[in-house]
């Protein structure tokens, strides 16, 4: 199968087309995208008409070696079969408000290796999502920043933080709060790559620092991570899908008001469900 690429920003995201859906896609093309999925974090395919299944296989394809089992893909499309972020969708997560940059379940023991969002039913002008690649934020860091942050260790929550964003506006998922430890400078498991694993929605704090203090070092990594060339920002078409690293690229998004334009994106990933979280979660809506 002949796919071609186009580059999205100089250090991540491609533009791949040439794809066709079929049941089982080739090895030399599982090996191409696999290292596409490696080298540049992100990739988009546009006018790309699939369903649920083929979405959960490109997944779990990106996120192993050779072929995906089916049977692990078919599983996690029945698990996922009402995972979606949509204003109008009765029980979809996330219908209103504002995202702050993130990746999916940080405070996890294991968090999702790869994320997708496929758009099913987008009515323009619709709210865009946005990419930041922290792979790229560790390796850009300045000297004098990356010597404060070598050896650190930061806290991650599941409560939403209230920094950076429109206060009342910001999304908050409504459940009992789950924190864990990573290192600041973390080694993304899939590419050996070190990331800045820090966040403006989820990160709790720096161990060992006290709040104020914290807060201004976290306010130096998050602006490093977010400046306009580290972000790319995807304006939602139809039938657009786009996958990517979750450890590697963070996402975030606009404030989605009630009664806006619909945008209904279906969702997919691998795992199925983080490590030590349960299958379902409730959100709360205007709060957000």
């Amino acid at each position: 199968m002949a796919l071609k690429v186009r580059e999205l920003t100089p250090w991540f995201g491609a533009e791949v087309s040439g794809l066709i859906r079929v049941e089982t896609l080739d090895e030399g093309t599982c090996r191409e995208l696999q290292q596409l999925m490696k080298d540049r974090e992100l990739l988009v395919f546009r006018d790309f008409d699939i369903d649920r299944y083929f979405q959960n296989y490109l997944c779990e394809l990106l996120c192993v070696d050779g072929q995906p089992d089916t049977d692990v893909v078919a599983s996690n499309a029945e698990r996922q079969s009402g995972f979606y972020i949509s204003n109008t969708r009765e029980g979809a997560a996330a219908p209103f408000g504002e995202l702050m940059f993130h990746s999916d379940a940080t405070y996890s023991t294991g968090p999702y290796e790869i994320l997708s969002l496929w758009g099913e039913e987008v009515v323009p002008p619709v709210v865009p999502t946005r990419f930041a690649s922290v792979t790229r934020a560790w390796d850009s860091l300045p000297d004098a920043l990356r010597a404060r942050v070598e050896g650190r260790f930061a806290e991650q929550t599941n409560q939403v933080q209230n920094r950076g964003g429109e206060g009342d506006r910001l999304l908050k998922a409504i459940r009992e709060e789950r924190t864990i430890t990573t290192p600041v400078g973390y080694v993304n498991p899939r590419s050996g790559r070190t990331m800045l694993y820090v966040c403006s929605m989820v990160t709790k704090g720096i161990v060992g620092m006290d709040h104020d203090d914290s807060e201004d070092l976290l306010g130096e990594l998050f602006a490093h991570t977010e400046q306009p060339e580290n972000v790319w920002t995807h304006e939602w078409r139809n039938n657009d899908l786009v996958v990517w690293d979750n450890l590697a690229v963070q996402h975030a998004r606009p404030d989605v008001e009630e009664g806006g334009p619909v945008r209904t994106l279906r969702k997919a990933a691998s795992p199925a469900v983080p490590a030590g979280l349960v299958p379902q979660q409730s959100y709360g809506t205007m709060v957000d």
